[in-house]
């Protein structure tokens, strides 16, 4: 009898995730072909929407939107979702429905090449229905009538122009500002963390028998090196103290390649090159004065898009929104 009930409860489930990926698949039937507008190549605006008569809930549209939404989102971008929804209200003396368009808005996100694109949309999407949600709730008496379009806006993401970064191997020859990990075991990505969190040793740049000490301190639990970026997520799971974040350099131009979103109390930053090598970078101010500034006091520097404060809490306030 358990095995009868069982093999019934499994049969049910599949019949109830068939229905759902039918559902989907219907209402990605009725999607008409996006529109696109540019600016010299450089923002983009797709715009998806229903065709006939077919009516979605904003939640179920932005699910059936996914797929398409994402295969034209690129790396190196800020991307920012729109949804526009009729609303409606009905007038309390007359008892007459208006329904009016209304706007519903994502922070702008930035794609790097680490991002997951899925959590990606799942945080867009989220930010959206927020947003609706906070303007039915005001107390203005509109409540959601129908879905109109969803405009998915992208802009290339350039932190700083390009001519202000001053050539790699400056940097490199800069001691005062990174670190050069000495190994053989393509364990770069390790020796570079463990030397971040032990900063005793300033000026040494050998694998000394302190930082194997404090490499043994971290999980690198099914992690296979030459460490890729995605793994670093993994990594920081592992390791819940710890959030890396991780800068690129390419055509004299450097950038954030990955961000953490992770609150942690610390905070490793790291330069990573085409050949798959990290560099420790042990004085962020430093390594980014020459680019951001012409002054040669510390600055505070952001990571995510690399504008600069004259102190902690101006950056601090200028982080909760970027």
């Amino acid at each position: 009898m358990k095995d009868e009930t069982l093999q019934k409860l499994i049969g049910l489930l599949y019949e109830g995730v068939e229905r759902e990926i039918s559902r989907k698949e219907n209402f990605l039937k009725h999607l008409r072909a996006e529109k696109q507008s540019s600016f010299r190549g450089f923002s983009n605006q797709f715009t998806l929407e229903p065709s006939g008569n077919v009516t979605f809930d904003p939640e179920s549209f932005l699910t059936a939107v996914k797929r398409k939404a994402l295969e034209k989102l690129q790396t190196q971008t800020k991307v920012k979702n729109i949804l526009r929804a009729n609303m409606e209200k009905k007038d309390l003396k007359t008892g007459q429905s208006l329904v009016e368009e209304h706007q519903f808005r994502s922070k702008n996100e930035i794609v790097l090449e680490s991002t997951e694109k899925n959590e990606l949309w799942s945080l867009l999407t989220e930010q959206v229905l927020e947003d609706l949600a906070k303007f039915q709730m005001n107390g203005s008496g509109w409540t959601f009538h129908s879905t109109v379009t969803i405009d998915i806006h992208t802009i290339g993401y350039e932190p700083l122009n390009k001519s202000s970064w001053v050539p790699l191997l400056k940097f490199l020859t800069c001691k005062k500002a990174l670190f050069n990990m000495k190994n053989t075991n393509n364990q770069c990505f390790k020796w570079c963390i463990a030397k971040g969190l032990n900063p005793v040793e300033r000026g040494s740049e050998r694998i000394t028998k302190i930082l194997r000490k404090q490499a043994e301190s971290l999980n690198f639990k099914g992690i296979e090196f030459p460490m890729s970026l995605k793994d670093i997520d993994k990594f920081e799971r592992l390791n819940p103290e710890i959030k890396v974040n991780v800068f690129g350099y390419e055509a004299e131009c450097a950038y954030p390649l990955r961000i953490s979103k992770l609150k942690r109390k610390k905070k490793v930053r790291l330069l990573f090159l085409e050949n798959k090598h990290y560099w420790l970078v042990n004085n962020f101010s430093r390594f980014m004065s020459m680019q951001v500034s012409k002054h040669r006091c510390a600055i505070e520097i952001c990571d995510r898009c690399l504008n600069h404060f004259a102190n902690k809490k101006a950056l601090e306030m200028h982080e909760e929104n970027c």
